[in-house]
């Protein structure tokens, strides 16, 4: 039967076989086994898992009830998705969801079990792992947005597999494998070789590395000695370390904990045993594979966890302008005489105290939404930048943007965005500070003709303008 059911149903006899896997080396087991048959196994998530791992979409999907710190309360989560839709936020997800204490009492999540999906990973699809852990706490109270902060790949595979017994997703020697092979050998010898590539034969001597996914330690008549697995992103292999080995690496402080990184040396051990089938009377040959690690130490990857500060959110001139309901105080001039000249696009008298309609100038747009004046690097790429002007939140929503041409130091270019924002770029390092140049452009304003164009309309880049340096250093001498 249990080949029948494998044949027919291999997705979801595999999710059965993790459901009940209740060990961790269980599991590695049988994630291996599914590997190797092209089967994949994703990371649970709260909008798509079920309590328990069952096959979603044609794939392995880890029930929610299976991570650590979870428990019962993964059967409440599907419950409220199912009843009220699908989850938006962090803040959404612990406002929504109740779970019922042993006393019958309904309560929220408990902070360990937001701890315990964030970690596994069941809440990538709204944002990353260390961007929510840094916003847990905060955002019991407010729906606030994730920090843009993210763990390094073996933090996140480590977390991972505390949380689930297994690493799911891009493996962490995916990205390993040159470091390993260009650390000094010190005491090894021999040349590194990736786990899947290791010899075959008995007794040959080998070195090599991979991710510790289990390790015990167990007492025998010689000392102590740990059984290890050590893992690639394509391959599992058994490991022994004896007591010599071991006490060695306990006095340096280096005993491996899962989830490590480490380089080892030792030599192949292959067994070959035979199994006979009681009922066919069919005898069938296995051979497994072994390590004895002679030498062992953990590999630092002096990575450290990427952290993008978030963009200001809220334009505070504007909102005092909104609340207090009076006028800004006008900008500081930056030298003692001020811009006499105007911009002209209709005939209108330059000396005019009042700009023409159809200029729209900088203090019009200084409370506006969908507008900012940023101050940039000539080589900076995006539309990435100090504000000075208008909205922070319009520079992180288009930070992705580039310029057609790269930006000339001391040219002020104007960019119309696909979804209708106004962005003004002040490149620093020319004859002006971004001070002068902001200063001039409230008087040029946005649809002046002196705007050349640069690009026409895209659907991924907009519509860039440049103003004429002509232009600009006429009026900026006059002031």
């Amino acid at each position: 039967w249990t080949a029948y059911l494998k044949a027919g149903w291999p997705v979801e006899y595999g999710a059965a076989i993790l459901a009940v896997a209740d060990k961790d080396e269980k599991r590695l087991t049988a994630l291996s086994s599914l590997r190797d048959d092209g089967i994949a196994v994703t990371a649970p998530d709260v909008n798509v898992s079920l309590s328990s791992t069952s096959a979603v979409n044609g794939e392995v999907r880890i029930g929610l009830a299976e991570v650590k710190g979870v428990g019962a309360a993964g059967a409440s989560i599907v419950a409220e998705r199912e009843a009220n839709g699908p989850f938006s936020s962090l803040h959404d997800l612990m406002t929504r969801v109740r779970t019922v204490n042993p006393d019958g009492v309904a309560q929220k999540l408990s902070v360990v079990a937001m701890q315990g999906l964030i970690e596994a990973g069941a809440l990538d699809s709204l944002g990353p792992r260390l961007g929510h852990a840094l916003i847990l706490r905060a955002a019991m109270a407010t729906d606030v947005r994730p920090v843009e902060a993210e763990w390094t790949s073996v933090e996140r595979s480590t977390r991972q597999r505390a949380r689930l017994g297994v690493s799911l997703g891009v493996h962490p020697m995916a990205s390993m494998e040159d470091h390993l092979r260009n650390l000094p050998l010190n005491d090894y010898s021999g040349v590194y070789e990736p786990l899947d590539s290791i010899s075959s034969t008995d007794g040959d001597g080998v070195v090599t590395g991979g991710v510790v996914s289990s390790w015990d330690e167990k007492a025998y008549s010689g000392g102590r000695r740990a059984n290890f697995t050590l893992e690639s992103a394509t391959m599992t292999i058994r490991c022994v370390m004896w007591d010599s080995t071991l006490s060695g690496l306990r006095r340096r402080n280096q005993v491996p904990r899962v989830g490590d990184v480490i380089r080892v040396s030792g030599r192949v051990s292959v067994n070959t045993i035979s199994v006979a089938d009681d009922e066919s009377g069919i005898e069938e040959t296995i051979t497994t594979k072994e390590l004895k690690v002679s030498s062992a130490i953990p590999v630092s990857t002096d990575a450290v966890a990427e952290v993008r500060p978030p963009a200001a959110v809220i334009d505070f001139a504007a909102k005092y302008q909104q609340l207090r309901n009076v006028e800004l105080p006008k900008p500081a001039k930056m030298k003692p005489a001020t811009v006499s000249a105007s911009v002209v696009t209709d005939g209108t008298d330059s000396g005019a105290d009042t700009a023409p309609d159809n200029i729209i100038t900088l203090d019009d747009h200084r409370s506006a939404s969908g507008f900012a004046v940023i101050s940039i690097r000539p080589r900076e790429s995006g539309l990435m930048g100090k504000v000075i002007r208008g909205e922070s939140a319009v520079r992180s929503r288009n930070r992705i943007i580039s310029c057609p041409q790269l930006p000339e130091p001391g040219k002020s270019y104007l960019c119309v965005t696909p979804n209708g924002d106004r962005i003004v770029l002040l490149t620093s390092g020319g004859a002006y500070t971004a001070g002068e140049m902001d200063e001039l452009l409230q008087k040029v304003g946005l649809d002046s003709a002196r705007w050349k164009r640069l690009s026409s309309k895209s659907a991924t880049t907009g519509e860039w303008f440049v103003l004429g340096s002509e232009a600009d250093e006429a009026d900026i001498s006059a002031a």
